[in-house]
């Protein structure tokens, strides 16, 4: 798959608490929410972009950019998506994500990762707080 865009947005993934997880319920439950997570990303952009593990418990996805493409909407849909979780019924879990856009936000591979993992961690701290005041 190649692109011809001359745009592509990151998106990049990192399941919130995961070292919280594996300590409670131990590796094998951490290993099936990676497969969760993974087979939904693939679902959703493997047939439009590169969807990679990227280490740990993050993934990210390298998606080209086209005219008709809404990247805010794209983000909400995948929010959407990646709500909450309950691997059975003791486990439950929720993914961060967060976006950078070539050549909007970053020139190089490494620019475009530390943004997007930036966006990230302040989608996870945003969702906190919300869920702080709601307590």
């Amino acid at each position: 798959m190649g692109f011809k865009s001359k745009k592509m947005v990151v998106y990049f993934f990192d399941v919130d608490h995961f070292k919280h997880i594996n300590d409670r319920f131990g590796h094998h439950s951490g290993d099936k929410i990676l497969q969760v997570l993974a087979s939904i990303i693939i679902e959703m952009f493997s047939d439009r972009g590169y969807v990679v593990r990227w280490g740990g418990d993050e993934f990210a996805v390298f998606l080209p950019v086209d005219q008709s493409m809404d990247i805010d909407t794209i983000q909400n849909y995948i929010e959407y998506r990646l709500r909450n979780f309950i691997l059975d019924e003791n486990i439950s879990f929720t993914v961060s994500v967060g976006q950078a856009v070539f050549p909007d936000e970053g020139k190089g591979l490494k620019e475009l990762m530390q943004i997007a993992d930036q966006n990230m961690y302040m989608a996870k701290n945003r969702r906190l707080l919300r869920k702080e005041s709601m307590e």
